[in-house]
């Protein structure tokens, strides 16, 4: 997304996911960037949480959903050589530091207060989102 312009050149923009991890693996040294994750931590000093699993909570064999997702969650952690090796557009290099220091795969009390504090401050400045926030961990 492009944002504000000076004559023809964009200020800013916003990149997430796949774009982003490959504007920080070919341009961090040029352009300045804001790691969205790494400000709210700054200035919360909670986790932010960009995904996690739901489950319906009509579903009877939710557990073994979730049992079954974690476990391809700890394989492919396991094998995270094997699967950056396949990365063709970043190095395989950036992509193993990037998945070991800045991506987390868990969803314990911190994460669960940064997404409460996250649902708080959407809920202070309008957006539209569930008045309330509940969490049913399987």
């Amino acid at each position: 997304m492009s944002a504000g312009r000076t004559g023809q050149r964009p200020v800013f923009r916003l990149l997430i996911g796949d774009q982003a991890i490959r504007f920080r693996a070919e341009h961090s040294e040029r352009y300045h960037y804001w790691d969205l994750a790494e400000s709210w931590t700054k200035i919360t000093s909670l986790p932010f949480v960009f995904a996690f699993w739901l489950i319906r909570p009509e579903i009877n064999n939710a557990n073994e959903i979730a049992d079954i997702l974690r476990q391809l969650r700890d394989h492919n952690l396991e094998n995270l050589d094997d699967l950056v090796s396949t990365q063709s557009e970043v190095s395989p290099a950036f992509c193993r530091k990037y998945y070991r220091e800045h991506l987390f795969f868990d969803f314990g009390e911190r994460e669960k207060a940064g997404l409460r504090e996250f649902h708080y401050h959407c809920l202070l400045n309008k957006v539209d989102v569930a008045p309330d926030l509940q969490l049913n961990l399987v």
